[in-house]
């Protein structure tokens, strides 16, 4: 997995890392020297704060571990219904979820990232050009992805299952 994110670093392919730790798999000292690795390619770097606790343990803030985790890239840092926090270098940005009845949150954290990524590329510039804009430009741009992103994350958890209640464009639109 390195290796090819190494390759795609180069290429200039833009390479999205949601951590999804899971304990049963490897220590927190383990993921912490291969995420540590993997998300100095990553154009955008996203993990739950709880997740961020358990590996690196340094009792911060959301918004502290997104500043910790930046290095030239975005970092989204979710925390379970709390804000969603986004570090682009200059814009530090907290959003509010959704509020939900929950059903079943399994499959938010892959929808979030799917609606963040959709409001990314509706704007129809790559990140790189992103990054080239102003702060406010960038900021609208990043507010307007967590938005999607929440709004996917919360319509998600309203049914039951990972992918079988992922909400589509069309849903996303007539929340909107």
């Amino acid at each position: 997995t390195l290796e090819t994110v190494k390759k795609c670093y180069k290429l200039n392919i833009p390479i999205s890392f949601d951590v999804n730790y899971r304990e049963q798999l490897w220590s927190p000292k383990e993921a912490r020297e291969t995420i540590d690795k993997i998300r100095s390619y990553s154009s955008i770097f996203k993990l739950g704060h709880d997740e961020a606790e358990l590996i690196w343990d340094k009792g911060i803030s959301p918004s502290e571990y997104a500043e910790f985790f930046y290095k030239n890239n975005v970092v989204v840092i979710t925390d379970n219904g709390n804000p969603t926090t986004v570090y682009d270098g200059s814009n530090l940005i907290s959003i509010d979820n959704i509020p939900i009845d929950m059903v079943d949150p399994v499959g938010a954290g892959d929808a979030f990232m799917a609606g963040f990524i959709q409001g990314i590329l509706s704007t129809n510039k790559n990140l790189k050009e992103i990054f080239l804009l102003s702060k406010k430009d960038k900021e609208k741009i990043f507010k307007n992805a967590v938005e999607i992103g929440n709004i996917c994350g919360a319509l998600t958890c309203t049914g039951k299952g990972d992918t079988s209640s992922m909400p589509t464009i069309e849903d996303v639109n007539a929340y909107l």
